[in-house]
């Protein structure tokens, strides 16, 4: 059904007064669970440090009070993931291990050799690679440098399709910072006026899994916004009081790929296709599918 949340910012006094506080969690410092010790799995790492400090005061006495704050948290929390890359010898062009769940070979055609299939109208045939390798004169170079972006393999992946054969784990951070600053001026006991001003920005981490931009995932989420008020109070008499606000607020969002600004030209793509990715201003690793030729 919705709901309204009214909020007050604390204003400076006559006096200087201020706080520090922090707070702090360390999995160095946590109990392994009942099941994580039954099974002798390893603690994911998680650190979390926030902390903060405000200070309040006077400008002019009984008439200007201002009032600051500023807090930081610090989020480091493991995360782990697994890819599936190509084997050594299917960068090389040898598929012939290379297998369905069922243990297999998965057979490879030769794309130049699609031919109508004289048995079957309106339908195509091919030939498979003699031995399920690929010449290496067919090999592209855009291809073969698009490979070295691969990482090795760490781990034997799933029977027969080597499936998950790469497990990484990494720690992103996630800082959070916030500002609020406010002055407050009384013109006379019955005349009030303040301004506020409110600042948030947060990094939403997401781990570059390759340390090349180039795997599967998305970059990290900065966001944050401004806002701002004015509030001027009068009161005329016991019965009547007149309340004048103004305030603007300014949300903004961006999430670059870890590969933004990438050049594909490196890679040997034509400059056409990196004018095409300047002109939507976010150039990166280009996505490449796989095409099925068995």
């Amino acid at each position: 059904g919705g709901g309204q949340v009214t909020m007050v910012t604390k204003s400076g006094s006559n006096e200087i007064h201020g706080s520090v506080f922090e707070f702090l969690r360390n999995s160095a410092m946590d109990a392994k669970s009942f099941f994580l010790n039954r099974s002798g799995g390893k603690k994911a790492s998680f650190q979390q440090h926030q902390y903060g400090a405000s200070v309040g005061g006077p400008v002019i006495k009984d008439k200007t009070f201002f009032f600051g704050l500023y807090e930081r948290r610090l989020v480091k929390s493991g995360s782990f993931s697994q890819f599936t890359v190509p084997t050594p010898e299917q960068m090389a062009g040898d598929f012939s291990n290379t297998r369905n769940p069922n243990g297999a070979v998965r057979l490879i055609y030769d794309p130049f050799t699609t031919r109508d299939n004289p048995d079957a109208a309106g339908r195509s045939i091919r030939t498979a690679f003699a031995g399920n390798r690929i010449p290496a004169s067919l090999f592209d170079p855009v291809a073969q440098k698009a490979m070295q972006l691969y990482p090795k393999a760490n781990q034997a992946g799933a029977a027969f399709t080597n499936q998950n054969n790469v497990a990484i784990q990494k720690v992103p951070r996630s800082p959070t910072d916030k500002f609020d600053f406010k002055i407050d001026h009384n013109f006379s006991q019955s005349k009030r006026f303040f301004v506020r001003y409110n600042r948030f920005k947060q990094a939403t981490a997401a781990p570059d899994w390759w340390d090349n931009g180039a795997a599967p995932s998305d970059g990290i989420m900065y966001w944050g916004s401004h806002n701002g008020a004015v509030d001027y109070t009068q009161t005329f008499g016991a019965n009547t009081i007149l309340n004048l606000r103004g305030g603007v607020s300014r949300f903004n969002a961006w999430r670059p790929a870890f590969s933004y600004g990438f050049d594909v030209t490196t890679l040997g793509l034509p400059a056409a296709l990196q004018a095409v990715a300047l002109s939507y201003g976010a150039p990166r690793i280009p996505r490449f599918d796989i095409q099925d030729f068995t």
